[in-house]
């Protein structure tokens, strides 16, 4: 025994109350790992500390940490790219026959778009910029789907990690943890820790435990 274990009246020193304060203490990241015991449980604080952490990292593929509902990126619609404008006579004198060089495929395939662009009211031209960039939106909205695919996917690990053992096997004893753990949910594992850790009233609870032998103290 050190002499660092006694005070300046030789009575040995009580560290539990240090002990009490490391276990809501946060973490580097500035998040309190997150705790439960019959008693109380620090949830509230955990899930504020947390969702703020997370969601300022990743933004909106994390916002689900505070509103429990994915967000999804917005889809392209055709509606929104497909031209407005009224036809133009583009079909003028010798330029509605094949012309030289072109072979049927070509012809055909032209044919059937200016058909669209007819039944549409717009030029070729017109509906194929607009198809374009249709595409093209298409393609970022797919990139955006697999953006938000591998946050979600890190943010599953990111909330065990920050789960004490008394709280994953809390977790791990509920009936859905299996198809969770599975399906690597994020959103699901999310609703299962705050359905199994909001207690009403426990961190209260935690706290008034030791307002009696305080009051003890003092008198």
């Amino acid at each position: 025994m050190s002499q660092s274990d006694y005070n300046c009246e030789g009575r040995k020193k009580h560290r539990g109350g240090a002990r009490r304060r490391q276990r809501g203490a946060a973490t580097a990241d500035g998040v309190p790992m997150l705790h439960w015991s019959p008693h109380g449980t620090n949830f509230a604080k955990f899930k504020h500390a947390f969702a703020a952490r997370v969601e300022s990292q990743h933004g909106l593929p994390a916002m689900f940490l505070d509103t429990y509902e994915k967000a999804e990126p917005k889809k392209p619609e055709w509606k929104d790219y497909k031209p407005c404008k009224p036809a133009v006579v583009v079909a003028q004198s010798g330029q509605e026959s094949k012309g030289e060089g072109q072979d049927d495929d070509t012809a055909d395939s032209r044919t059937e778009h200016q058909e669209e662009a007819d039944d549409a009211g717009i030029t070729l031209q017109l509906l194929q910029v607009a198809m374009t960039a249709f595409d093209r939106a298409m393609d970022r909205y797919g990139k955006k789907l697999d953006q938000f695919e591998m946050v979600e996917y890190k943010i599953f690990g990111l909330i065990i990690e920050k789960l004490s053992a008394e709280s994953l096997d809390r977790v791990k004893s509920s009936v859905k943890w299996a198809q969770i753990s599975k399906s690597r949910d994020s959103l699901e594992l999310w609703k299962l820790v705050r359905d199994t850790h909001n207690m009403v009233g426990a961190e209260t609870a935690s706290k008034s435990m030791f307002k009696p032998k305080i009051r003890m103290d003092i008198h």
